[in-house]
């Protein structure tokens, strides 16, 4: 996958923006592929040619999780690896105390590691490695690495925070917030949303409008106003279950 690189006369407020957008782009890409993952498993590791077929796993995984450098002008990474790019990029440049996110990018990068190195090692020796069990470990490393995503994007709550006037960042997260709840789980972005404004969603709506109409885009923003709407209307709904019965709506 290519690399986009940030330019480097940006301001700081401006290669924040930017690469928290290109993070939430490339958490999508990674968690569409990762979805993936157990369907190709199914269809790929059948016995036959075993030591085949895990070669087949392992060059799905590069797809992932990459890092491999044709030359300075040329780089090839995973989807993982461009994600992992931009966090670093966002970390440098925000001013938010953010210790997780590294963190948790690097236990990922050795779940995948430990998992390239074990495939390699079986795949030597097909032989002495049941099917079903290459097929259990598959399945065991797909979960743990969907949770690792998951720990991702809630380490960057204080990335979030500090964007929470950012009107880009705002739309896209709206905008696409029920791809993102289908990797984070429902609801996920509704609540990030709510803590990036807890006196209220038109605070949120207000600094979306006013991002806008300040850069000139108020048709952009008129386009957009009905998403902004249904997503108000469902988190009034929602107050006012929790009023009527918090049990029922939690």
């Amino acid at each position: 996958m290519p690399v986009f690189e940030l330019p480097p006369n940006l301001g700081r407020s401006a290669t924040r923006s930017l690469s928290l957008l290109f993070v939430l782009k490339e958490f999508q890409e990674a968690n569409q592929l990762l979805a993936t993952f157990p369907d190709f498993i199914t269809n790929t590791l059948r016995g036959a040619h075993l030591s085949d077929e895990m070669t087949e796993v392992l060059s799905f995984v590069d797809k992932f999780y990459l890092l491999s450098v044709a030359s300075r002008w040329v780089r090839k990474r995973g989807l993982f690896d461009l994600l992992c790019f931009y966090c670093e990029i966002l970390l440098q440049a925000s001013g938010a105390a953010n210790e997780l996110t590294p963190m948790v990018m690097e236990e990922t990068r050795r779940l995948i590691l430990g998992f390239r190195s074990k495939m390699v090692a079986w795949k030597r020796t097909p032989a002495l490695h049941p099917l079903d069990a290459i097929f259990a470990y598959c399945l065991e490393i797909y979960e743990e690495l969907t949770d690792k995503m998951r720990q991702l994007f809630q380490s960057l709550t204080p990335n979030f925070i500090e964007s929470r006037t950012d009107e880009n960042v705002l739309i896209h997260l709206i905008e696409n917030r029920k791809k993102l709840n289908a990797y984070l789980g429902e609801g996920t972005i509704e609540h990030l949303l709510k803590a990036l404004s807890p006196n209220g969603f038109s605070l949120l709506r207000t600094a979306i409008c006013e991002g806008f109409t300040r850069r000139g885009f108020s048709a952009f923003y008129e386009e957009k106003e009905p998403l902004l709407d249904i997503l108000e209307h469902e988190l009034e709904e929602e107050e006012a279950c929790l009023a009527q019965s918090p049990t029922l709506c939690s």
